[in-house]
This record gives C-alpha cells, structure tokens and sequence, in this order.
C-alpha cells in the first residue's frame, strides 16, 4: 500500500509549477514513494537541486529545498533498493535494468516511455492511472501478507508501536510479531523504541504471561533487541486498535494483527497525523491505566 516511483530528476524542475504538483502527490500519506536509487547519500535530492539551479530562480530553488526535506521526513523519499553508480546519463538505462529484476510500481520521466518501460510524462501527471491508489485495501490474514504489506514502512522507521487489545503469546500471534519486529531491525541497523500494547483483561496473570514471553517470543527475537510490553487496563474508553504504527504513519488491520488461515481482512493506511493520535491513547497520559509494564530482550541469534 506504498508504491514505489523511480522519479526522472531533470524531468520535475521545468517549473516550479511542474515541480509542487508533481512532489505534492507523495509521502506515506498519499501512499507512494520516490526511490533515493541513485548512488550516494540523498543522491536522488541532490540531482534534483542540480537540475533546478538551471531552469528555476533562487526563490524557488529555495522552495525546492525546503519540500524535498520534507518528503524525506513523510517517507516520501525512501531508498528501498541497492543504489546504482553513475550520472544522470545513466539514470534510464539503470532504471530499465532494475525494472526487469523487480519492478517499479511506477516511473515518471520526460516522456510516457522510458527505455520501453511504460511511464507517466511528469507534465501529465494528473491524467495517469499510476497515481490512483487508495488507503483500503483487503489482503489474508497471513505472515507473510502483513509483513509485506508494513515491510517498507518499517525499514525506514525508527520508532515501531504494535497494537491489538487481544494479542497473546500463542503462535497466531507470536509469528507475525516476530517477523514484523526482524523486518524492523533488519541488518542489526540501529532504532528506536519497539512496544507491544494489550488489554490486560484478555491475558493471564502477571507472572505466567511474563514467562510465557520470554519463553515463546524471546527465542524469536534477535539477540539484544529490547522490547516493552504494555498490559493496559480498562475505563470508560475501550481499546480497540489494532493497528502497526511508526513515526510515519501506519496501518490498522481490521481483524487484529494474527494470523488465521483462508481469512481475509481489510487494511487502512493511516497517516502520520492519525498515527501520533493513536500512539498518544498508549502513553501515561491517554485514557487507559497502566497496569503491567517489562521489558523483553531477544535471545535468538544475532
């Protein structure tokens, strides 16, 4: 639910025009992405401020700056492939190479073809089916369907809250919480907080469910990742999130975060605004008390 486009740097800055409408339509809250592919860090920016410095004036070359920080802030610049080596010169060839090993959900260029890949020209942007996607989505209640789904949002995110009133340490649980968690701390890069919330009410007691933890989740956690769990208690308000949020936004899964086999949910992307909502309702400060708070660290291998 996050496309990934290989955006034609030179191709976005015969205007400053062409350059907000264009930039205005990604960001995790519009569900797609501009891949950083190029080699270096922020290279894909960066060709983006040369290409300016030739064709707008030093006021819009400034507003250029200031958006393309901002897409890196709301995920929409991430760099989700192994970048090439070269100049702009080289751009379409590697862009055509790396569509036949995995290809872009879209390209923009300077024309609706590119090397025989089929793309949207940047100035009719508005007119292509490329850029109609929606927030709902339905998928199965799978592992490998929720982790694909999040997979590129949390390798980009620092901070990872999972959410589900009804979460145990049985395996329909414990699977995909592993594995949303090893996508997280992929390569052993560092991050931030990691944190489970539950209703306590729909747990065991304290002491069996903290050795439930660290017997069932423990072993399938990489060695040293640390994570807090939350048992929250009830009020007047209900928990009834169930919910992947990051800094950058989320996902709430409609049927709650485990497994279950030949079932189907549906999806929603949540965007950073929500997602900073919800993540608030979990905090000392929201509506729920606190009833149970540990940390977990992994003891599988590192």
């Amino acid at each position: 639910m996050i496309a990934e486009f290989a955006v034609e740097p030179t191709s976005i800055v015969a205007s400053i025009h062409l350059f907000d409408n264009v930039t205005s339509r990604f960001g995790f809250d519009q569900g797609r992405t501009i891949s950083d592919f190029a080699g270096g860090r922020d290279a894909w920016a960066e060709r983006v401020r040369n290409a300016a410095a030739s064709s707008l004036r030093p006021v819009e070359r400034l507003r250029v700056a200031d958006r393309l920080n901002q897409l890196r802030r709301t995920a929409g610049i991430l760099r989700l492939r192994e970048p090439y080596i070269g100049g702009p010169a080289e751009w379409e060839e590697n862009i055509v190479r790396e569509h036949a090993r995995k290809p872009w959900d879209g390209v923009v260029s300077r024309s609706e073809t590119c090397g025989g890949v089929p793309a949207c020209a940047a100035d009719r942007i508005g007119d292509s089916a490329l850029f109609e996607s929606g927030g709902i989505a339905r998928q199965p209640r799978s592992e490998a369907a929720l982790t694909n789904l999040v997979g590129r949002l949390l390798g980009n995110s620092r901070q990872l809250d999972l959410i589900d009133p009804y979460m145990s340490m049985t395996s329909r649980w414990v699977d995909p919480i592993a594995s949303l968690i090893a996508v997280f701390t992929a390569g052993g890069r560092s991050v931030g907080d990691i944190a489970l919330h539950m209703d306590e009410a729909n747990q065991t007691n304290e002491t069996d469910f903290v050795a439930e933890c660290r017997r069932r989740l423990s072993p399938r956690l990489r060695g040293g990742v640390k994570i807090t769990i939350f048992r929250w208690g009830r009020s007047d308000d209900r928990m009834h999130e169930r919910a992947v949020i990051t800094e950058l936004g989320g996902y709430d899964i409609n049927s709650g975060l485990d497994v279950c086999a030949g079932a189907t949910t549906s999806v929603n992307r949540i965007g950073r605004i929500e997602a900073a909502r919800i993540r608030d309702r979990y905090t000392a400060n929201g509506p729920f008390p606190l009833r149970h708070r540990f940390t977990l660290v992994g003891e599988g291998p590192s």
